[in-house]
């Protein structure tokens, strides 16, 4: 099983990942929060993509487990 990198790069934009749960992360990137999901193929994706405008970190750690609990 393939892990997730501490950085990745999404759209260009550098994003920390800050929380893994399984097959999912949520990274953070100066303008937006990313749920982030592992294929099988090992290739990571983006699920959801939260604006911080929108959301702060506690809302996006909510939104995250909502998610990999489905």
């Amino acid at each position: 099983m393939l892990m997730f990198p501490e950085l990745i790069l999404i759209d260009g934009e550098p994003a920390q990942v800050i929380e893994i749960e399984d097959k999912y992360a949520l990274a953070e990137s100066a303008r937006n929060l990313y749920i982030l999901l592992e294929g099988d193929d090992g290739k990571h994706y983006v699920g959801v993509r939260l604006s911080k405008k929108e959301y702060v970190l506690p809302d996006a750690l909510r939104e995250f487990y909502d998610f990999v609990r489905v």
